[in-house]
This record gives C-alpha cells, sequence and structure tokens, in this order.
C-alpha cells in the first residue's frame, strides 16, 4: 500500500500486489485489526501511523528477500 499512496482503494491495492480479492480481504482486516490501517471512508484504506509509509519504502529499499 506504501506504493500506491497515503489511502488507497482496495483494487489499487490488489492490482499493485497482483493478488487476490479474498487474499486482499484478509490481509487488510488483519492489518485494521492490528490497528497499521484504518477505514477514513468506505472503500478506502489509510495508514494509521504518521509517516509510516516512508518507513515502510524505507525499510524495502535495505530488506534483502
Amino acid at each position: 500500500m506504501a506504493h500506491v499512496g497515503e489511502q488507497a482503494k482496495p483494487v489499487e491495492i490488489k492490482d499493485h500486489l497482483k493478488i487476490s480479492k479474498g487474499d486482499l480481504n484478509l490481509r487488510l482486516a488483519n492489518l485494521v485489526e492490528k490497528r497499521l490501517l484504518y477505514k477514513p471512508a468506505r472503500g478506502v484504506y489509510a495508514f494509521s501511523l504518521p509517516l509510516f509509509k516512508e518507513f515502510l519504502l524505507r525499510e524495502e529499499k535495505y530488506s534483502v528477500v
């Protein structure tokens, strides 16, 4: 989601990650439950923590997969 923006619709996230709708729904629900994401409006998800997007992008840059 960090690559999509501060707020994103599920279809944008799904298209970027190239995963199924069911898998995406499970992942989003898990992140909402952990309070890393919230829903500011219907059909929109956003990061709960300030600068979390920047942190994820910075960590991705240094991670080795």
